[in-house]
C-alpha cells in the first residue's frame, strides 16, 4: 500500500499501488466455443493485477476517470484463448514471451454475421459479430509486439508454438457512462422531438 491522490474523492488515500507477480491468483480460461479438430483443447491461464471503477472526478463533475483491469494471460504451447466480444470495452495487449511469430490474435471479420442487439435504452445499440474461423484476420506476433481489440470487436489469441509458453500482459478500459450527462440527455431529447 502507499498514499497517493485520489481523485475520485479528492482525499490522499492508502491505495494498492503494486502488484507481485508470485501473488496473482490464476484461473483457467474456460472452454467456450467448439473447437476444430485440429486444434488442441488446451486453455490459457489468466490472472487479475488491479481492478479500478470508472468514477466522476470530486474537483471537477465534468471529468470523468474511465475504469480499467489488467493482468496477465499465459498460454501453454498449442493454447487458445476462444473469441470473445469485448463490448463497450478497450483492450490493449503487449507481448511480454513468446516463441517469434507464433502468438496469433485473430479478430473477427466485421462484415460477417453483423447484426444489433438493442440495450435497455432504445438508442443504445452493440454490435454481435460471430467470429468464423475461415474468414478471420490472422496476424502473428513476437515478444514485444502489442495489439489492441476497439470496442465492438471479437477477438482470439492462439499459441502456435509447440514447446514456449506465450505471457501476455492486457489492459481492458471500461467505458465512460454517459447515459447521465446532462448534454448527452438533451441531445437525445433533440433527435426524439425531431
Amino acid at each position: 500500500m502507499s498514499e497517493v491522490w485520489d481523485e475520485p474523492t479528492g482525499q490522499i488515500i492508502e491505495s494498492q499501488t503494486i502488484s507481485r507477480s508470485e501473488n496473482l491468483a490464476e484461473a483457467s480460461l474456460p472452454i467456450v466455443h467448439t473447437r476444430q479438430a485440429n486444434e488442441s483443447n488446451v486453455v490459457g491461464l489468466a490472472s487479475q493485477a488491479f481492478n479500478i471503477p470508472s468514477e466522476i472526478s470530486a474537483s471537477n463533475s465534468q471529468v470523468s476517470m474511465p475504469g480499467w483491469i489488467c493482468g496477465n494471460l499465459k498460454l501453454p504451447p498449442k493454447g487458445i484463448k476462444d473469441a470473445e466480444n469485448v463490448g463497450f470495452c478497450a483492450q490493449v495487449f503487449c507481448v511480454l514471451e513468446c516463441q517469434p511469430n507464433s502468438l496469433e490474435v485473430a479478430y473477427a471479420d466485421p462484415n460477417e454475421n453483423t447484426q444489433q442487439e438493442e440495450e435497455d435504452d432504445e438508442e443504445e445499440q452493440q454490435q454481435q459479430i460471430e467470429f468464423i474461423p475461415k474468414k478471420a484476420q490472422r496476424f502473428l506476433l513476437s515478444k514485444g509486439d502489442m495489439f489492441q481489440v476497439p470496442p465492438n470487436n471479437v477477438y482470439r489469441i492462439e499459441n502456435h508454438s509447440r514447446e514456449v509458453e506465450s505471457k501476455v500482459f492486457w489492459t481492458i478500459i471500461r467505458p465512460q457512462s454517459l447515459l447521465d450527462d446532462p448534454a448527452r440527455k438533451k441531445e437525445k431529447k433533440k433527435k426524439r422531438n425531431g
